[in-house]
């Protein structure tokens, strides 16, 4: 990313990672919420995030590597009764015969479910999987050291519970971003000569 001639970047990396946390808990807490509750079948939360993600096949792309790294990580490194390994193993199944996608929030729903994590520890859980992620990505790009990245992420922890009250167990049907600008970037990584990350 160029920086204007002043040399400060566009938007402070705080406060970006703090509206792509907001964002992310806005449009897919409610995926991670009712797959954990089992209200909807897992294949029809997936189809459903798979429609509102296809806007950003970067978002997609991510989403469908990041789900089904964890669906597989979940299989081989679970001690599960037979009734959980079958409904893993057929989430499985499904993702091998292109029945789904494997997106990461309704797959993290469902083992999170099946190992028995509550819902409120399992979304919150999701959010701080995401600020870990956004200022792993911003250490890659050498936009803060790893100490500095380290204080970061517990200077901004208090985001994750604001966001996680605000959007906690909210339907999919209330899903809804609240960062455009950050989607839109997002969306042009597939445009650009050099790939930043494959995720």
């Amino acid at each position: 990313a160029k920086r204007p001639r002043d040399g400060r970047p566009p938007m402070p990396l705080a406060a970006f990672v703090r509206a792509q946390v907001a964002s992310l808990a806005a449009a897919e807490l409610p995926f991670v919420s009712e797959a954990h509750a089992a209200r909807r079948a897992w294949r029809d939360l997936d189809r459903e995030l798979a429609v509102r993600l296809h806007p950003n096949p970067a978002a997609l792309k991510a989403s469908v590597a990041q789900g089904t790294a964890f669906l597989r990580a979940a299989i081989a490194g679970l001690v599960l009764d037979d009734g959980k390994r079958a409904e893993l193993d057929a989430m499985y199944r499904a993702l091998v015969a292109d029945e789904a996608l494997g997106l990461m929030a309704p797959v993290f729903g469902v083992v999170t479910r099946l190992i028995g994590i509550d819902a409120a520890d399992a979304q919150h859980m999701y959010l701080f999987l995401a600020l870990r992620d956004l200022i792993s990505a911003a250490k890659r790009l050498g936009l803060v050291g790893p100490m500095a990245g380290l204080k970061m992420q517990t200077e901004l922890s208090p985001c994750l519970d604001e966001a996680f009250e605000r959007y906690r167990d909210r339907p999919t049907s209330d899903s809804h971003q609240t960062f455009p600008l950050g989607d839109i970037l997002h969306s042009c990584h597939n445009d650009l000569f050099r790939k930043l990350f494959l995720s």
